[in-house]
């Protein structure tokens, strides 16, 4: 055994917990599959780099979880959170390889362990829906260490949050107490709670918040990963699918707003919007949040998979919608509550397919064709409010196939598939083979020799992964995964003008997403003041008539 791992499995054994089972938390923390987690090779302060992009983007995965932290004094809650956390969560340092887990892969992974960095996220994440303003802090031991853990610090005073000086308290999973470690030397990273984040739980418990961010695009250094770990192209495109989740959150919100719900069982309104957060709502935000990782990662597979599970989904949902509704005119109840469901449903098909013809449009590297299928509207997976097995009919579907253009560039800075003739050795050689020839023909100052030694180790790694064939497409993707961000990462390391390039062709896009999302939004908005205009006279003529049919009644008593 190395002395690294000694050293880790000392680290590991004193800082072993008896964790509790955590029943009480089971329901309030999404599903994870673990695919959203980052690596970063290098000691703690690579992936500290990327924390706080990390608790902004996954800070909806403990919405739930932090109002049972609400209703306390500052200095109680920052408490309960590092108990939480310590009692809750197996510690594990990580190696070589940085792990960022999310806070719903964390506690999938909460068994097994996890370090201080996902503990920090965990706790950032939780301030930041409860509105408390934080720093991640990262320190050295000594001199002639680097950084080497991380954790967070909530100042007392959070009207003036930048001055320390105040106080603070500390949240460290790590360590049963909670006071802050001994430290050689410090660096800060200011958490600010902004209304960009939109804060959804304050101190003093529950606050609604029913507005979507009128800043749908943001500057793409924004999104910049340490390291260049993700291109331009795909923080643009990332932060274009990010600006889905609100839209589609309001309209998810305005249909649970507005349906009614009826006697009959399947349309019981407590069962329907159980149903609509469990079987809409938190399925489709996991598939958006895998279709921009795909998208960030240029995976073109997986891109055409997410896609045309939306497609199939809502194609054959809207169809066996609109059938269920000609279908239940004789029932007034469950007639208005399928009209109502029919016209939010196919807000929320509107915004992916506008989502979607501005990808086609201006990721121009791949062609994309579209087709037309059968199939029983009993296989789709969304709930839709129409159960998929009420009555269920035939219907067409869209489905896509993705095909790889030469592009612009000309190099794919990953490892392709190869054809079905190519052996893997055919396919590996002839991609490194044009890597070299363009690095050495574009820069002429010899770092083709220093791109070749880091990445050849990956495609060793990939190789071995592409032998175990039977695990299926969907489980080598996930493993393979980590190698190809890695081989992205290298590549743009040595190459410049790639990720120059990446930038300019990128702008087309952020441009139309921004505007069809501005546009959808002013028109949604609108949409919904009329249909509560709408709602107000219905219920004002039905009062009217109630009162004029008493008033008739009091006549007729009277003569």
């Amino acid at each position: 055994m190395s002395i690294a791992n000694e050293r880790a499995n000392a680290i590991n054994a004193e800082l072993h917990r008896n964790i509790k089972d955590g029943k009480e938390y089971e329901h309030l923390m999404p599903y994870s599959d673990c695919s959203s987690v980052k690596l970063a090779e290098g000691d703690t302060k690579v992936a500290i780099d990327n924390m706080a992009y990390w608790s902004k983007k996954y800070q909806h995965h403990t919405k739930k979880l932090a109002v049972t932290f609400a209703n306390k004094g500052l200095k109680d809650i920052c408490e309960a959170i590092h108990y939480y956390l310590y009692w809750h969560y197996q510690y594990k340092i990580d190696g070589e390889t940085q792990n960022l887990y999310s806070p719903a892969c964390a506690w999938l992974k909460r068994k097994d362990g996890i370090d201080c960095k996902s503990y920090s996220i965990i706790a950032s994440t939780i301030l930041s829906n409860l509105g408390i303003k934080h720093y991640f802090r990262r320190i050295k031991n000594s001199p002639n260490e680097g950084y080497s853990h991380v954790y967070v610090n909530v100042p007392f005073n959070q009207k003036n949050p930048r001055n320390l000086k105040d106080g603070y308290y500390t949240i460290d999973g790590t360590l049963q107490y909670t006071s802050e470690p001994l430290f050689y030397k410090k660096d800060d990273v200011f958490m600010d709670v902004k209304e960009a984040e939109l804060p959804i739980y304050g101190l003093a418990g529950l606050r609604k918040n029913n507005e979507v961010s009128s800043s749908l695009m943001r500057d793409t250094n924004s999104f910049a990963l340490a390291g260049g770990g993700a291109t331009p192209w795909g923080a643009i495109i990332s932060q274009a699918a990010q600006d889905l989740k609100p839209i589609t959150e309001a309209v998810i919100g305005g249909l649970m707003d507005a349906i009614q719900g009826c006697s009959d069982a399947d349309y019981q309104l407590p069962v329907v919007k159980l149903r609509i957060e469990r079987d809409l709502k938190n399925v489709l935000q996991k598939k958006l949040a895998d279709l921009e990782d795909a998208i960030l990662w240029g995976n073109r597979n997986r891109i055409q998979h997410l896609f045309n599970f939306l497609f199939k989904d809502f194609d054959l949902g809207i169809a066996h919608l609109r059938s269920e509704t000609a279908y239940s005119q004789l029932d007034d109840c469950i007639a208005d509550t399928l009209t109502t469901a029919l016209k939010y449903i196919e807000q929320l098909k509107q915004i992916i397919d506008t989502y979607f013809d501005n990808f086609i449009k201006s990721y121009n590297r791949y062609k994309v064709d579209v087709f037309y299928k059968s199939a029983i509207t009993n296989e789709r997976t969304l709930y839709l409010v129409v159960d998929q097995d009420a009555s269920p009919i035939s219907a067409e579907y869209r489905y896509i196939v993705i095909r790889e253009e030469d592009n612009k560039y000309g190099i794919n800075p990953v490892l392709p598939f190869g054809r079905a003739n190519e052996t893997f050795e055919g396919t590996s050689n002839k991609w490194l083979t044009e890597n070299l020839h363009h690095l050495k023909i574009t820069y002429k100052d010899g770092r083709e020799e220093q791109y070749k030694e880091e990445i050849l180790p990956y495609i060793e790694k990939v190789k071995e992964l592409r032998k175990q064939y039977y695990l299926g497409g969907e489980a080598l993707y996930y493993l393979e995964q980590p190698a190809q961000r890695e081989m992205y990462k290298i590549w743009l390391k040595y190459d410049d003008r790639y990720t120059q390039f990446l930038k300019e062709e990128a702008q087309s896009l952020r441009t139309a997403n921004e505007l069809a999302m501005r546009d959808y939004q002013e028109r949604f908005t609108k949409e919904v003041e009329m249909d509560k205009e709408a709602k107000k006279r219905k219920a004002f003529k039905r009062n009217l008539g109630f009162g004029a049919l008493a008033f008739t009644g009091f006549l007729v008593v009277k003569k």
